[in-house]
């Protein structure tokens, strides 16, 4: 075993605290093992996986874009911002890709290589890919008309050249993009599709696409769900579909497959371009005396910190998306009564926007909007900022009822969500046929399940939980049983942790502290609920949920890593969303699979103070509950303790961890 273990280090290195961190995935996970046939009872599951058919033989051609935009600076000098590679996150970036679809636009109208040939597909910053190569492998074009509304703009430049070959990809090199190295598998092929598949959705003029891959109808007509508006923040819902291609295992045995998960979504909006005041009389209690530290200020700005507005003035008058934008940070004291030095002298907000703009401002008295300029933290008028568009209302902005509004509306039955997922992706231009005659997209998959049997749990007095009885009326419920027999209680623990895939001696340490001759056998397998996969049962020619307990562990998993689906928990609302498995690491690789199944399963029975199965093995549960109370806590606390100007790990744990207080020896987490 400890030679199996020391193959998990990437470099002679890894340990040592002062090398410098070794490159992940260049090691194999742990081998890919048989399926789970025999150990359950099997079913029938239906997906939101279609399998992707793609012409043999096709070449798919790669291009670098380079979309740079110049600007003048105070001293005259060109300064040249690449828009193509932007840093900028949220809107900003947003933006900038707008840029760089705008620029592209107008090269395909002025420049013949763009208009024959194609079709052409376009990410919005620096790869555009093509199913015919060009007939001139250098494009440059240049524009300084309708392109940009700020003064200081000079021209916009579009640079377009072939990459290199190794860049290069085919349809055939689907087997290319997996590897049980993960690091070496080459996603280029991946990356292309990706962007080719949501081409019908970008040339909808139906359809707003937010980031990369979720794509929301502006008219919803033909989708069998309710929109949710509100007075308060001009809120309303939007539906749409996302979507990932992927590689998997398929049902050839020869070669893995591409597939496509669409999954609907339910998000509210924010509305866009109105006037920042104008949205803020849409609320209760508010009025132009408003202050920022009242009950009604303080519940305001809980709707609005994060949200990103631009400048309307000075400079920036009347620029819209060419405008500054600023994050709102939170609110501040009234324009009359923030003062700050501007060289060397006293002033207040309300004066200096008198003077500097020649603007007397209308509610000197209402609080102002607090966000981060160039040299610290600034106060800006609220009357004159505008919201930018497509912006999601987060958690944490929801003051009313919306969050349990939009978990009901997202919460449907698994029939209804399966018919609004198809419709959706319909309509969006996902589930097309037929993609540029090139990609056929096939209905969702079905495939078989296997339900594990049931654990046997054993309470006081001996009293089993029957949870496979049939005439049980909620058969995963078994707090009739009792409590469990004995309170075990660990006093000889540590702690262990996995850094920079280092676990050889963490581990042997940590059994020779229970015992010097203890050397168990090791599996790590990592869990994720972070997908877009939706699975269901099909029972008697209906859609239901799955049964806890069901898992499927091929055709829609990886071709190469041993995965598996588990449904772990009973959906209370709405549809079951299963947890993901993958094996990272076994030492003994004789393990079969319907073990590491049985044995995951048995383990989201065991939370003990609620008595039903949980979505995840109860370790991973409890720790994530435990997560979620830390962040709280941190938040609360208004973040981490410094010292120097450093965070000061050590003080912030003993301030604000549970290491030595009660609330250590409590189970408080139920």
């Amino acid at each position: 075993m400890e030679q199996q273990m020391k193959n998990l280090s990437l470099c002679e290195n890894a340990g040592q605290a002062d090398a410098k961190a070794p490159k992940l995935g260049f090691k194999p996970l742990a081998a890919k093992m048989p399926r789970n046939t025999t150990k359950g009872t099997k079913v029938q599951v239906e997906t939101n996986i279609r399998k992707l058919t793609i012409a043999k033989n096709q070449p798919i051609y790669k291009y670098s874009v380079q979309v740079l935009y110049v600007y003048l600076n105070k001293d005259g000098a060109e300064a040249t911002i690449e828009m193509s590679k932007s840093a900028k996150k949220g809107l900003q970036h947003e933006a900038d890709k707008n840029r760089c679809q705008k620029m592209y636009q107008l090269a395909a109208q002025k420049n013949a290589a763009l208009q024959s040939g194609g079709p052409y597909f376009y990410d919005r910053q620096a790869s555009l890919y093509t199913l015919t190569q060009l007939k001139t492998q250098k494009i440059c074009f240049t524009e300084s008309q309708g392109i940009s509304r700020r003064p200081n703009f000079v021209r916009a430049e579009f640079k377009l050249e072939k990459v290199d070959q190794s860049f290069q990809s085919t349809s055939n090199d689907i087997a290319k993009t997996v590897n049980s190295c993960p690091a070496l598998a080459d996603k280029t092929a991946l990356e292309a599709l990706n962007i080719i598949v949501s081409g019908p959705a970008f040339e909808n003029q139906n359809v707003v696409t937010i980031g990369k891959c979720v794509h929301y109808l502006i008219d919803t007509a033909g989708v069998d769900i309710p929109s949710k508006e509100y007075s308060e923040g001009g809120l309303y819902s939007g539906i749409g579909a996302s979507k990932s291609v992927k590689t998997l295992e398929g049902t050839d045995k020869k070669e893995p497959s591409l597939y496509m998960t669409t999954e609907m979504k339910t998000t509210l909006f924010h509305p866009d371009n109105w006037p920042l005041v104008s949205i803020f009389q849409t609320y209760k209690d508010f009025h132009f005396k408003l202050e920022a530290n009242s009950f009604a200020g303080k519940r305001l700005e809980k709707a609005f910190v994060g949200l990103e507005v631009v400048l309307d003035y000075g400079q920036n008058k009347g620029l819209g998306e060419d405008g500054s934008i600023m994050k709102i940070r939170g609110f501040g004291p009234s324009a009359k009564a923030t003062h700050f030095q501007t060289d060397g002298v006293d002033t207040t907000v309300f004066a200096y926007f008198q003077k500097k703009y020649g603007i007397t401002l209308k509610y000197p008295d209402l609080f102002t909007i607090e966000a981060k300029g160039k040299t610290g933290k600034i106060h800006l008028p609220a009357e004159l900022l505008i919201l930018c568009p497509s912006q999601v209302v987060t958690n944490d902005q929801m003051i009313n009822n919306e969050q349990a509004d939009m978990i009901r509306l997202s919460a449907a039955k698994p029939h209804l969500r399966k018919s609004i997922t198809d419709t959706v992706a319909r309509k969006v231009g996902l589930a097309s046929n037929n993609i540029y005659g090139f990609i056929k997209v096939e209905d969702p998959v079905k495939v078989e399940g296997i339900v594990l049997n049931k654990p046997k749990i054993v309470f006081a007095d001996n009293k089993v939980a029957n949870l496979a009885d049939p005439r049980a009326r909620i058969p995963t419920d078994f707090a009739k049983a009792g409590k469990y027999a004995i309170a075990k209680e660990l006093t000889n623990w540590e702690l262990v942790f996995m850094q920079r895939e280092e676990i050889n001696s963490r581990v042997h340490e940590a059994c020779a502290f229970l015992h010097k001759e203890y050397k168990p056998n090791v599996t790590i397998i990592a869990s994720s609920k972070m997908h877009n996969e939706r699975l269901y049962k099909s029972e008697n020619g209906s859609i239901v949920n799955l049964e806890p307990g069901t898992v499927i562990d091929h055709t829609i998993v990886s071709p190469v890593f041993n995965e598996f689906f588990l449904a772990g928990a009973v959906s209370r609302q709405g549809t079951t969303k299963t947890a993901k498995f993958t094996l990272v690491y076994q030492s003994n690789p004789g393990e079969p699979m319907w073990n590491i199944e049985q044995l995951t399963n048995d383990l989201c029975y065991d939370h003990q103070i609620v008595f039903h199965p949980v979505s995840l093995p109860v370790p991973l549960y409890i720790a994530g509950r435990y997560s979620q109370r830390g962040a709280m806590v941190l938040a609360a606390n208004q973040g981490p303790k410094f010292t120097g100007g450093v965070v000061d790990l050590e003080k912030t744990n003993k301030e604000m961890g549970y290491g030595g207080k009660k609330l250590f020896e409590t189970r408080f987490n139920a």
